[in-house]
């Protein structure tokens, strides 16, 4: 399992990179469980270059706020929103 600094890294790289947001559109479920260091724009960063998406898990990303949710309606992907017990 990556640790969280790796996971956030990653995911900027991808971001950044043409040939990472060409793969990121091809993205059907991700996900980050356990990244404490995540925050709020890089998931909105991300999800931004996902319009395939259709499954999003973030279990226990600790410094993800209601922010993250507007993030997730609005990132142009097709996914529901249904919020876990868990969060």
């Amino acid at each position: 399992m990556a640790s969280g600094t790796s996971v956030v890294t990653g995911l900027a790289f991808l971001v950044s990179s043409q040939l990472g947001a060409a793969r990121l559109g091809q993205l059907v479920s991700l996900h980050i469980d356990t990244c404490k260091q995540l925050r709020d724009e890089q998931l909105g960063q991300a999800l931004g270059l996902c319009p395939a998406l259709r499954s999003l898990s973030l279990i226990n990303c600790g410094k993800l706020t209601g922010a993250a949710a507007l993030h997730i309606r609005g990132g142009g992907s097709s996914l529901g929103m249904g919020i876990s017990p868990e969060v």
